[in-house]
């Protein structure tokens, strides 16, 4: 046997097979004798060497065959110590022996054969080995549920064993790495390379490559070896063609190998031979691959690869950047074709590229030119139709910009694509486009303060001095002219000229004269000079009519006789020709002694500052725009925005980026969020703000005055909404200890003047103060004798936040105080002193404090308020009658006073009405309680009657009756304690013409109304009138307001009467329109008032003008759509008021609210029934445009076989408004938007609707029956929106036939592989559809969900955008993708 060659073949049933001349194996063991066999094999091979192979790879071979009938502890054995052992020995011999050349031919040929027969066997070996390893580990496979199989089953194996097989492996792959480096293909006379022998020993390195394993750290060695292995195989034996192929096909099965084949690649590369060709082989398969990918996408096949691809080239990119330049013009067409992976992978390479190779400014013509254009295709595709593309290059450009390899001259155009990208559909594009905005303020070019004003200062004194410059090169040139050698020759013409232009009477040429603006008297003359002397008398004249009604004072251009106005302009135009210009400024003194050169170069530069300037003001003003965007995108529905957006603001609040600070404002009601991570980092990125300290703070200056003064600057720029979130923020720092209490002690010491603090930051500190006292009682508790002293002082503003500190003590157990305690004194003064000199609506807030700290901190309070009453009262009394001023003025402040009396007296009612149900009453029921408790105690439980149960609940309920009985009795009938001032406040509340008297007197009737049930219904009627009539602003909103809080304390009696109340919603005001509308939904919230058809009047303001009213709008319709049959109850009662021909909105106005609403209704139930209802009133219409709006809502639904049916069925409703052309013709929108994707059941549903439709129009002008078509065609086709105008009767029965456009076939699309997107082009978003909010995410997302169902009917258009030739190379993006559309 000795004498045949062996031949390794791929199936070991050839070896079975007889031959005379190849090598075979002659008998298989049988697995009885395996292990006999298994030590007579080592034992020759100890004896022979490596020449034993020819007697022992029959047994050898059996046991591989026999691999299943063998222990493991004997496959341990065979592999280390015969297969192992034998190539160890090869290996030792060729190390020993020196050159292969110098070796006997006989000698040569017979380790020919050894080398191919031990790496066959080991080979088939390791292949049979790892199949038994998974056979016989199954059920491991089974319970690791789809994570890493082989590993887990090769460490199982490991641990029962003792025998590491990875380790091991790595040895036997190491000895074949020994033998193959001393270059076998000597061994062949003549020399030639065995390319079967190389293959196998490749498909071996490449089945270990694709073990997700052999990227772990723990398999490094291994790793490393199967890289030496492919790496000699390539540089010595000719492995690099099927290296290349086989490299692409690893990469798109398995993500894991790219870092690893792309270093191997390196190695390669870095040791020489001349192996850079390697790269254009890979380069070229892959994309070559991409076009076949391309093939299989447009074919919907399954593709892989492109991420593994795109890191493999990048890593290569990253190395040996200046390799892969020359060949990247063969992935540029990728660029142009699909999958999207692939896109990303070219344009990852050409910013590797741009980073590492195009990277300075000291680059040749052609090389900048390449740069450009590879910015260029980036650019191009940021305008990619897949979302992650989009989004990559974004990323892409902020590592450029992060590497300072961007050209400064695009970095305004990329600000300004990035701002565009923030309208993007995608959360990943906006994400992307906040992170390279924040990148662009961080590394801006220009490296500028950011403050507008500064930079338009030094624009405008820029401009100014270019313009004395100009002035003194022109006064120079006019100078040099001898005027009187060059006026002959100009003045014959110039009189000819004015001569024909007086005399010609069809010509006014004294009409529509415009002032110059912009422009001064010398600039004026030296205009009207040029023209003259060019002999453009026409622009001289013109520049002369207008500079006198510009300069009228200026003698220069004074007309003396009007009579001969010909010769009157030519002595003005001769005068200004001869007229020297005196320039009279600092600046001109200084120029006037430059030299000519010295001047243009001094014009030259200043045009360069004016230039960067400009470009400076341009890129503020980008940023500012989209400060505005971003602070929408972080109320949006994805957390990811909201926190990038989170995390910019933060970034542009350091730069000093203007405006930021809105932004910082309006992040703080992101405390009140949903979503944890948006909650902390929101409270992170104030405390980075606000709370930390950075750098050098001057001595004088505590670390707490510090942040406490920051805090002070932040409180002022918030609104109402903006400070409650802040309560909230300081409540979580108190409660986490990140506010210390040296910080509070600050806040003490600027209240009560330890420390020197302006009296506008004490109010503020007093504010703070109150916020975390709510939050932690303790902290009022401990100071209530500073606040008496130093908070309820005569600073009105100051008194009002120590009332807010004070409240916060009824949190925790205190005692009340006495009627002469010197809190209750101090507070009358206030009161006193407010009452006398300040405005009502001051007084109104410091009144309403002041008797609330009464009602809870004092023993009396109703006691307390009567003798304020009485003094204030007394003060009013005393004002009139000891005045010495003037009548007019005693009355004018009698009735300023009478409105705050009647305030406080209503307030005091309602704080007493208070004071009943909250504190006597609860302290009456407590006391019961107590009583009985006591009782139970004694009893025996055994013997508990249930009589104490009911007599403790008969006796509870007889304390709220008599709580009731005081209020609706004894507060205001009668003898009660404010019923004397009732008639006053009822009479000035109705007829009043004081504002101020006239708002209180209402406020006051309103809190009579709350208290008492009886009272509320005797003067509903006056309510109710004054609610109808009111005129003045405030008063309107406040009586919106208690309207609000009547149907609230008395829903029986005010339930009748909400229509006065919905009909508010159409208020002039939008102010009124907007409160009207928060109280309805805190109504219909609170379950006060039913949702009826009144909603109708809600479902208007979706299209308000006031885009705060219609936000909330959405909102409000968006929640009650998602408790349960709410809206669908009254949909169809909003169809038919909206549609009403009495009362008829626009019918764009219809549109958009049907838009908004009928995608909201999804349950396929109230779907079919809301399909019933419609076509129900479609057939009670009998007005055209009504029977339109209503079959204009058909075409929104959105449709299942069952409502379809119904439709069907329904047909003879609506048989006769068929013969309305535009009810036609929504119909067939209908059905042209349902057969797309249809499903047969579907097609066969509306090829009955269809069939019946026609039937009806069959004999009308308008009709275009689609039963013409075929029905695949008409299946495939989408009916173009025609606009349709109702309120032109004219047109009414005159309609357009159905335009359709048909599918754009595959070869037609294969021709444009640019994947752009058009502003309207339909997003493919692979794994993710995310809508968009700004304020308010709940909405934002129905409305978007609406939106993509509208764009249904698009999904088979085609959307490419050609690119068009450019003017500029840096030129900006004209397309813009709006993130919803209009």
């Amino acid at each position: 046997m000795a004498n045949k060659d062996f031949f390794i073949y791929t199936d070991r049933t050839d070896l079975k097979k007889p031959s005379t001349i190849e090598y075979r194996v002659e008998k298989l063991l049988k697995p009885k004798e395996l292990k006999p066999h298994i030590e007579a094999c080592s034992e020759e091979l100890k004896s022979e060497g490596a020449q034993s192979i020819y007697k022992n790879f029959d047994s050898i071979f059996s046991m591989i065959e026999l691999i299943d009938h063998m222990d493991y502890h004997d496959l341990h054995y065979v592999y280390e110590k015969i297969i192992i052992k034998s190539l160890n020995i090869i290996a030792s011999f060729f190390s020993s022996y020196g050159e292969i050349k110098d070796m006997p031919l006989d000698l040569r040929y017979q380790f020919t054969n050894i080398i191919k027969m031990n790496i066959y066997l080991f080979v088939e070996f390791v292949h049979s080995f790892n199949a038994k390893i998974e056979t016989d580990y199954k059920l491991l496979l089974l319970e690791t549920k789809g994570r890493n199989k082989k590993q887990d089953m090769i460490q199982k194996h490991t641990s029962d064993y003792n025998w590491d097989w990875e380790d091991n492996l790595c040895i036997g792959l190491k000895a074949i790495y020994s033998i193959i480096s001393n270059n076998i293909t000597q061994l062949y006379d003549p020399p030639y390379i065995d390319h079967t022998l190389v293959s196998y020993i490749a498909s071996c390195c490449y089945t270990q490559l694709e073990n997700p394993s052999i990227a772990f750290v723990r398999t490094k060695s291994l790793r490393d070896s199967v890289m030496q292995i492919l790496e000699i195989l390539i540089t010595d034996y000719d492995h690099a063609h099927d290296f290349k192929t086989r490299v692409v096909q690893l990469l798109k099965l398995y993500e894991h190998l790219s870092l690893p084949l792309a270093k191997t690649v390196l190695q390669i590369i870095e040791s020489g031979n001349n192996r850079s060709s390697l790269i254009e082989l890979i380069v070229k398969e892959i994309a070559e691959t991409g076009q076949v990918e391309s093939v299989k996408e447009m074919n919907n096949q399954d593709i892989t690869g492109g991420k593994s691809c795109c890191a493999f080239l990048v890593e290569i990119a990253r190395h040996c950047p200046q390799l892969l330049l020359p060949n990247i013009e063969h992935l540029l067409p990728c660029l142009e074709s699909d999958p999207y992976t692939m896109r990303i992978c070219v344009l990852s390479v050409l910013k590797e590229l741009i980073i590492h190779v195009l990277n300075n400014d000291e680059l040749d013509e052609l090389q900048r030119k390449t740069r450009d254009d590879y910015i260029i295709f980036m650019q191009d595709h940021l305008l990619d139709v897949n979302a992650f593309v989009r989004s990559k290059v974004l990323q892409m450009f902020t590592a450029i910009i992060n590497e300072d390899c961007l050209p400064k001259q695009m970095y305004g155009i990329i600000l300004n694509c990035a701002e565009d990208k923030l309208h993007d559909k995608s959360s990943y594009v906006t994400k992307s486009a906040i992170q390279l905005i924040k990148t662009l303020i961080k590394l801006n070019p220009y490296s500028f303060d950011f403050t507008e004003e500064k930079i338009h200062e030094k624009l405008k004194e820029e401009n100014c001095y270019l313009k004395c410059m100009k002035r003194v090169v022109k006064g120079e040139l006019d100078c040099k002219i001898n005027k009187e050698d060059i006026w002959p020759s100009i003045e014959a013409s110039l009189k000819l000229f004015l001569e024909e232009i007086f005399e010609d009477k069809s010509v006014n040429i004294f009409c529509n004269i415009e002032i110059l603006k912009n422009m001064e008297l010398s600039d004026v003359l030296m205009k009207i000079k040029s023209s003259i002397t060019s002999h453009k008398f026409k622009s001289a004249l013109n520049y002369v009519l207008r500079a006198r009604h510009t300069f009228e004072e200026e003698s220069l251009f004074q007309v003396v006789d009007e009579r001969h106005l010909s010769k009157q302009y030519f002595s003005i135009l001769k005068n200004i020709w001869y007229y020297e210009n005196t320039i009279e400024s600092i600046n001109m003194e200084k120029l006037k002694q430059m030299t000519a050169d010295e001047i243009h170069f001094l014009i030259f530069s200043t045009e360069s500052k004016i230039a960067h300037l400009e470009n400076v003001a341009k890129y503020l003003h980008t940023i500012k725009k989209a400060l505005n965007t971003i602070s929408e995108l972080m109320f949006g529905n994805t957390s990811s925005e909201s926190l990038e957006a989170i995390d910019f603001f933060t970034t542009a609040y350091k730069f000093g980026v203007p405006h930021s600070q809105f932004g910082i404002d309006a992040m703080l009601t992101l405390i009140f969020s949903s979503d944890p991570n948006i909650k902390e980092a929101m409270m992170n990125s104030y405390k980075t703000i606000y709370l930390k300290i950075e750098g050098d703070k001057d001595s004088s200056t505590t670390q707490s005055e510090i942040i406490m003064a920051r805090l002070i600057c932040l409180i002022k720029t918030l609104n109402l909404t903006n400070r409650r979130a802040f309560k909230a923020l300081l409540n979580e720092w108190i409660k986490n200890k990140t506010l210390d209490d040296e910080c509070i002690m600050v806040l003490w010491a600027w209240l009560t003047k330890s420390k020197d603090i302006n009296d506008e930051d004490r109010r503020i500190a007093a504010l703070i103060l109150s916020l975390l006292a709510s939050a932690q009682p303790s902290i009022a508790m401990g100071n209530i004798d500073s606040i008496i002293q130093y908070g309820l002082c005569d600073d009105f503003q100051l008194f009002i936040y120590s009332c807010q500190i004070l409240e916060s003590i009824t949190q925790e157990h205190y005692n009340r105080f006495t009627d002469n305690h010197v809190l209750v004194k101090r507070i009358f003064t206030v009161l006193q002193k407010c009452f006398n000199e300040s405005k009502v609506q001051l007084f109104n807030d410091v009144a309403s404090k002041a008797i609330k700290i009464i009602y809870i901190l004092t023993i009396q309070p109703d006691a307390t308020c009567m003798t304020l009453i009485k003094k204030l009262y007394k003060s009013m009394l005393n004002n009139k009658d000891g005045s010495s001023q003037k009548r007019e003025k005693n009355v004018q402040l009698h009735n300023v006073m009478f409105a705050k009396l009647i305030f406080i007296i209503g307030h005091i009612a309602l704080e007493q009405y208070d004071h009943l149900e909250n504190y006597v009453a609860k302290e009456l029921t407590r006391k019961v309680r107590a009583k009985y408790q006591t009782k139970k105690l004694k009893m025996n439980k055994a013997k508990e009657d249930e009589n104490v149960h009911d007599s403790e609940a008969a006796e509870i309920e007889a304390i709220n009756d008599r709580i009731r009985k005081i209020s609706d009795k004894k507060l205001l009938k009668e003898n009660g304690i404010f019923s004397h001032f009732l008639k006053h406040v009822i009479i000035n509340a109705c007829s009043s013409k004081n504002s101020d008297l006239k708002t209180n007197s209402i406020i006051s009737l309103m809190k009579f109304m709350l208290i008492s049930t009886p009272f509320c219904r005797k003067h509903l009627p006056v309510f109710l009138n004054l609610i109808t009539s009111a005129d003045n602003l405030e008063i309107a909103i406040n009586l919106v307001s208690g309207f609000g809080w009547l149907v609230f304390r008395h829903p029986n009696v005010m339930e009748p009467c909400t229509d006065k109340l919905y009909a508010k919603l159409h208020d002039k005001s939008n102010q009124v329109r907007f409160s009207t509308l928060i109280t309805i939904i805190n109504l219909i919230r609170q379950e006060m008032i039913k949702v009826r058809g009144q909603i109708a009047g809600i479902a208007k303001l979706l299209v308000d003008e006031e885009q705060k009213i219609s936000c909330v709008a959405k909102k409000f319709f968006g929640a009650i759509a998602e408790k349960g049959n709410t809206l669908y109850n009254v949909l169809s009662d909003i169809i038919s008021i909206l549609s009403n021909p009495d009362d008829l909105i626009p019918e764009t106005d219809f549109q958009s609210i049907m838009k908004f609403l009928l995608p909201l209704i999804n349950k396929e139930r109230q779907v079919e029934s809301l399909v019933d209802k419609l076509c129900i009133r479609l057939k009670e219409s009998n007005d055209k445009i009504q029977q339109y709006y209503i079959s204009y809502c058909l075409t929104l639904i959105k449709y299942t076989d069952k409502s379809l049916t119904k439709l069907t069925d329904n047909v003879s409703y609506y048989t006769d408004k068929l013969k309305n052309p535009k009810v036609y013709n929504n119909f067939n929108t209908l059905i042209s938007a349902n057969s797309k994707m249809a499903k047969p059941t579907t097609k066969e549903i509306l090829n009955e609707l269809t069939s019946k439709i026609e039937k009806i129009v069959k004999d009308e002008d308008f009709a275009v029956l689609l039963s013409q078509k075929t029905p695949g065609k008409r299946l495939n086709t989408v009916r173009k929106k025609a606009p349709i105008n109702i309120t032109n009767e004219s047109s009414e029965d005159e309609i357009e036939p159905l335009q359709l456009v048909t599918k754009r076939s595959a070869r037609c699309r294969n021709k444009v592989k640019r994947r752009l997107m058009e502003n309207d082009s339909e997003e493919e978003e692979n794994n993710e559809e995310i809508a968009r909010t700004s304020g308010v995410s709940n909405v934002q997302k129905i409305v978007h969900i609406q939106d993509n169902e509208e764009s249904e009917t698009d999904d088979d258009k085609i959307n490419v955008i050609k690119q068009t030739t450019r003017q500029n190379k840096f030129g900006s993006l004209s397309k813009k993708n709006p993130r919803y559309k209009s």
